[in-house]
């Protein structure tokens, strides 16, 4: 497969495009928190559909979608956009700390997560 392949498959755009199209559009019509809440909420959807089809998936998308559900919780609950703005800066921080804290064990989860990126597998039986 190509890189250009890779790149413009139907998870990027499933990903990337249809939420920014999501979002900007309802941004357009000056509706910034219905656009926020329904272009987070198909990255949800997308996510949860993947894991559901797949019936396994990446440690750190895992994490990544727990972020995003919990940033699209609070932007519903407190009706403010700008929450889901500004959660990726409380994750990043928190993540940096855990992965920085890990470096002084035997084993970082860096290394633990590249080593099995694979780990989470949601079996059928």
């Amino acid at each position: 497969m190509t890189t250009k392949n890779r790149l413009l498959n139907f998870d990027f755009f499933a990903t990337i495009i249809i939420p920014l199209a999501i979002f900007y559009t309802f941004n357009y019509h000056q509706n910034l928190l219905w656009g926020a809440i329904l272009s987070g909420a198909w990255c949800c959807g997308f996510f949860l559909f993947r894991l559901i089809i797949n019936k396994k998936t990446n440690i750190l998308a895992l994490l990544t979608g727990i972020s995003s559900v919990i940033s699209l919780l609070i932007t519903i609950i407190f009706h403010d956009p700008k929450f889901y703005f500004l959660e990726p800066i409380f994750s990043d921080f928190i993540y940096s700390v855990i992965f920085f804290g890990s470096l002084f064990f035997s084993r970082s989860l860096i290394q633990i997560f590249v080593e099995d990126s694979k780990i989470i597998s949601f079996s059928s039986e």
